[in-house]
């Protein structure tokens, strides 16, 4: 029984050391998500889509943060990148209505595009 305890404690006590370096990590990340941020409006000051390899890595990295975040408040015990794969970057996963285009002078056909869209949700 004692070993038991002495086990656990030091489970604890590296998982602490752990903790800390994920903390500096997260902090980090928030850094570079502002960077990402400005590069990517950026980027939409001069073309009117996205890029999609900056949205690529913007999902991957807020999916990143919520595993650290996960780890740190012991919601799993799985330890993040670099002691696990980098998450995915299914930007399929973004719906693209979430994306507001930027307007511009040429018209649109929304109504037609909206009946469309009813239409394949009927069959």
């Amino acid at each position: 029984m004692a070993t038991l305890d002495r086990e656990e404690k030091e489970r604890h006590g590296l998982r602490i050391l752990f903790m800390i370096l994920f903390w500096f990590i997260l902090r980090l990340s928030y850094f570079v998500t502002g960077l990402m941020a400005l590069v990517q409006w950026i980027w939409r000051w001069f073309e009117t889509r996205p890029d999609g390899r900056l949205r690529r890595f913007s999902v991957s990295l807020a999916r990143y943060q919520r595993q650290v975040v996960d780890f740190l408040l012991f919601n799993t015990p799985r330890k993040p990148f670099p002691f696990d794969d980098w998450p995915s970057s299914d930007v399929d996963a973004v719906r693209p209505e979430d994306e507001n285009p930027i307007e511009t002078d040429e018209p649109t056909d929304d109504n037609d595009a909206r009946s469309d869209s009813d239409e394949e949700r009927k069959d």
